[in-house]
């Protein structure tokens, strides 16, 4: 199965190249974007990513984001975007790129599974990073193809058939991938704790 590239990081990349002209960002613009999506319902979703399919910004709570602000991740507001392929939320201020900052984009795919992003992988997606693993007993995909340490994602499994991506970018960090890696699984983690009704 061939998963159609989502349009969120290409907005992003475009904001990235015009700010970069504009002489407000040092760092190099992002590539093209690694996020890979396919159609997404709620009436496919299992029951307990049904709610959050329509509402992804529900997926992280105020009282989540102040958490991860006392522990030095800072997660703005969210807004829900609405896509093709799936609604997604996206967390923070893209345009003036608050160093130390997250941007967070949070999404469910229900027609997919984690073995189609490792297929895809394969075939060449995200050669930047790859790095399997677990969460809260789930298996996950960490994944780029961005070339900056500014940019690590998640997928996080939960039927063969979905996943919950949560996407991350740290502004203006000159620190390895692996340090924007925590932010995405600290993140991850308040997710999850809301999906699973854990928080």
């Amino acid at each position: 199965m061939t998963l159609r590239i989502a349009a969120v990081g290409a907005a992003a990349a475009l904001v990235g190249v015009l700010l970069a002209g504009c002489g407000e960002k040092d760092s190099p613009p992002p590539g093209p974007t690694t996020r890979t999506v396919a159609t997404t319902s709620a009436s496919a979703a299992p029951a307990e990513l049904a709610s959050f399919v329509a509402s992804p910004c529900s997926v992280l709570t105020d009282a989540q984001r102040t958490a991860l602000d006392k522990n030095g991740f800072t997660v703005r507001a969210g807004t829900v975007k609405a896509h093709a392929q799936s609604p997604t939320c996206q967390y923070g201020d893209l345009q003036h790129r608050e160093t130390g900052t997250l941007w967070v984009t949070a999404f469910v795919v229900t027609d997919a599974g984690l073995a189609e992003l490792t297929a895809d992988h394969a075939k060449g997606l995200s050669p930047e990073y790859w790095k399997q693993g677990t969460l809260a007993s789930h298996p996950v995909l960490y994944y780029t193809g961005q070339g900056s340490p500014e940019f690590c994602s998640v997928a996080i499994g939960f039927t063969d058939r979905s996943y919950v991506g949560v996407e991350v970018t740290k502004f203006n960090t000159d620190k390895p991938r692996e340090d924007t890696c925590k932010s995405t699984t600290a993140v991850a983690e308040q997710v999850l704790a809301t999906i699973t009704g854990s928080e």
